[in-house]
């Protein structure tokens, strides 16, 4: 069974607050993000590589923190 990413954050934004709730089965597969402008892609994209810092929730993988502990770029 391939492992389970489960993302619930809330995003904030110096003009607005954004709320991300994505859960999906990763697999080996190519995956496509679409959506229309100020979907969320990029943010969704951001939170995923740690590079955009959630103001609460948490992104989870096979039942384990994501990227705790700060990433370096």
């Amino acid at each position: 069974m391939a492992p389970t990413m489960t993302l619930e954050v809330d995003i904030e934004f110096e003009r607005s607050d954004f709320a991300l709730r994505v859960q999906t089965a990763i697999g080996p597969e190519t995956v496509a993000v679409v959506g229309p402008n100020g979907a969320g892609k990029s943010t969704l994209l951001r939170c995923i590589a740690g590079l955009e810092p959630e103001a609460r929730g948490q992104i989870v993988f096979d039942g384990r923190p994501w990227l705790r502990g700060g990433v370096s770029v």
